[in-house]
């Protein structure tokens, strides 16, 4: 799963787009992958990066630019104790996700979807 940020379900308004989205920025490449947390059950958390676009950092993460697409939503306030170690990067993406919200893009293309605290 990506660290800091939802994808909708598959079945949710622009889980298709989100997906296949997704599935455009990360098929057939060689990714570096940064895990941020694992669970008990072995689930990992990752922040990916694409190191051909020569972009590192955050803002050049896949997470970053899903949230960019407005193809992906910061996890809001119910951060998890691992999650207040990372409080940069969920500045920045939160400043990406806000940029998509007022460029009305991806999901964001009639204005306000409610509230994601529910993902």
């Amino acid at each position: 799963m990506l660290s800091f940020v939802t994808l909708p379900a598959r079945g949710a308004d622009y889980g298709v787009e989100a997906h296949n989205g997704f599935e455009g920025i990360t098929s057939n490449k060689s990714l570096v992958a940064n895990v941020d947390h694992r669970t008990s059950n072995g689930v990992m958390s990752l922040t990916l990066w694409d190191p051909k676009t020569g972009k590192d950092g955050p803002e050049g993460s896949i997470n970053a630019a899903m949230v960019r697409l407005g193809l992906a939503r910061v996890l809001k306030k119910k951060k998890r104790s691992w999650e207040k170690a990372y409080a940069n990067i969920l500045e920045i993406l939160e400043t990406e996700e806000k940029s998509a919200h007022a460029k009305r893009e991806g999901m964001w293309e009639y204005g306000h979807i409610g509230d994601s605290d529910e993902d």
